[in-house]
């Protein structure tokens, strides 16, 4: 924490940060907030041992769910530091990446293999609002140097029957789908970054657009995101 915020608070596992304001720092939060470490995860790159560091923030609240309310988000930092010698250095960082989470909390980050000895991060999210609820990732990939957020999309969504049902209109129909979904990375022969397979089942429609069914869409990284092929049946 010394290495990317200069200070360290033992007791209180926190570095206190005044911050630049940049587009992903939320602008009706203060210049000064304290860090704590959310995911500090080891790994071996290329015979170098290496560790992929995430942190989150956000300001103390004045007022009860001031930064905690449903939509309320956190800031989420992340540093990547690879073994030299006897020290540790950091190779890339990007400590105001954006915002994830909710009720001011964060997410639930892991380790996510993105290639042949290459690791990034996925960051899963739900939410809920109006009788809808949806589920989501994103896929974090370090290339050149830079953190990217190669892929974010939704996997799941279902709605309630008081959203759907009765006179709906037909272009409210559109909307009214539910589906699961899953996604796995796959070697791809011919590039460094493996593949990513997105496997859709919608299991109730309303929808002429998005009928009953299962689709499979395969993604492939082109430098700097995940770009998707025409989905099958």
């Amino acid at each position: 924490m010394k290495l990317i915020y200069g200070s360290y608070d033992n007791s209180g596992e926190i570095s206190q940060w005044k911050l630049k304001r940049t587009k992903s720092y939320p602008s009706r939060w203060p210049d000064n907030i304290d860090v704590g470490v959310l995911l500090d995860s080891p790994f071996v790159e290329s015979g170098v041992p290496k560790h992929l560091f995430v942190t989150w923030a956000r300001p103390k609240e004045r007022s009860q769910g001031e930064f905690t309310c449903h939509s309320c988000g956190v800031l989420i930092g992340i540093a990547l530091f690879s073994q030299n010698s006897d020290k540790w250095r950091v190779d890339a960082s990007d400590l105001q990446f954006g915002e994830y989470g909710e009720f001011g909390e964060p997410p639930s980050i892991s380790l996510q293999p993105v290639g042949p000895d290459r690791y990034g991060l996925l960051i899963p999210s739900s939410f809920g609002s109006g009788g809808i609820a949806t589920d989501s990732i994103a896929v974090i990939i370090r290339h050149a140097g830079e953190f990217l957020n190669a892929l974010s999309g939704q996997i799941a969504e279902s709605w309630d029957d008081d959203g759907c049902s009765g006179t709906v209109t037909a272009e409210r129909k559109e909307s009214c789908f539910a589906y699961d979904g899953d996604f796995e990375m796959v070697p791809n022969a011919h590039a460094k970054y493996y593949d990513l397979v997105l496997t859709k089942h919608v299991y109730r429609s309303f929808s002429k657009k998005n009928p009953v069914g299962t689709t499979v869409t395969r993604y492939r990284f082109d430098g700097s995101k995940y770009i998707p092929e025409a989905p099958s049946r």
